[in-house]
């Protein structure tokens, strides 16, 4: 949600919102972890609104969906390759897993976003109706919950009989200080669809890395003892993660390259289990 204050003037485009508010944000950021005060103050004195969370629900289910597909995927790749199966087994489970579980985690994602906000909706309106029946109630709780605060029994009252004076920013402010709800506008259905495109897209990054690969090789290990497309595979899946890993550093207090490794070592450890069990069971002989 991007708001220019009226003084701005309505020149602006939607788009040049977005840049500057865009811009303005990074700016932001930089200063806080520079611990400069003195530049924070001055983008903050800048006219344009920061927007803290601008599409945020979206973004997050697209790089979480990348993240969740790579991993998956690779799991079963390095399994294959681990249990020393071929090359078509590899593409059966590995295009198998790649769509099931995608679609396990956009209806997940589109189930969980809908409960939320019907739950959200389901109290607002609750609020809603104890507002127009008993104001003075509400008035109460949330003076109590002000004082709780710190804030003086004196200024509560004034600053709680001041917002009722405007119900929709009231009624905002009741749902996140009296229930710790924040109403979103972003729709579950399009948060599912972002998951699973973008599961399926960068969870294919290990399938499609390994058999190209392999293709253009023939003999992927080419007379050694190492399985080169799976190296390929592995270096592709690895920088994919990173990348995606460094993205969320967007949505935490974490460095870009801390949260990048971090999601790298997630994905390596996985991907080493999966390999590890696919040997070992490849030893008992099980006739595959």
């Amino acid at each position: 949600r991007v708001q220019v204050l009226p003084e701005v003037g309505t020149e602006f485009s939607s788009v040049n919102e977005s840049v500057l508010t865009g811009e303005k944000k990074m700016a932001a950021r930089a200063a806080y972890e520079a611990g400069d005060t003195e530049k924070s103050s001055l983008i903050h004195s800048q006219q344009i609104a920061e927007p803290h969370k601008a599409g945020g629900n979206y973004l997050k289910s697209m790089v979480y969906g990348g993240l969740d597909g790579c991993i998956t995927t690779f799991a079963v790749v390095a399994g294959v390759i681990g249990a020393d199966l071929t090359t078509s087994v590899l593409i059966i489970l590995g295009v198998a897993s790649l769509f099931a579980d995608g679609i396990s985690m956009g209806v997940g994602d589109f189930i969980s976003s809908k409960a939320e906000n019907d739950h959200v909706q389901a109290e607002k309106k609750r609020e809603e109706w104890e507002m127009k029946n008993n104001i003075e109630g509400e008035k109460k709780e949330m003076v109590d919950i002000f004082v709780t605060k710190g804030m003086s029994l004196h200024d509560a009252h004034n600053t709680i009989e001041t917002l009722s004076l405007y119900p929709d920013l009231f009624l905002e402010i009741m749902m996140q200080q009296e229930l710790g709800m924040i109403e979103e506008d972003e729709s579950p259905l399009k948060n599912g669809l972002v998951t699973l495109i973008s599961f399926i897209i960068f969870g294919s990054t290990p399938i499609a890395s390994y058999v190209i690969s392999d293709v253009a090789m023939r003999d992927p290990y080419m007379g050694t003892k190492v399985n080169l497309a799976f190296v390929v595979s592995s270096i592709c899946t690895g920088l994919t993660m990173f990348v995606l890993g460094a993205f969320t550093a967007r949505f935490t207090n974490m460095s870009w390259w801390k949260s990048g490794l971090l999601i790298f070592a997630n994905g390596a450890f996985a991907a080493g289990v999966a390999y590890g069990i696919g040997y070992g069971l490849s030893m008992l002989n099980v006739d595959h």
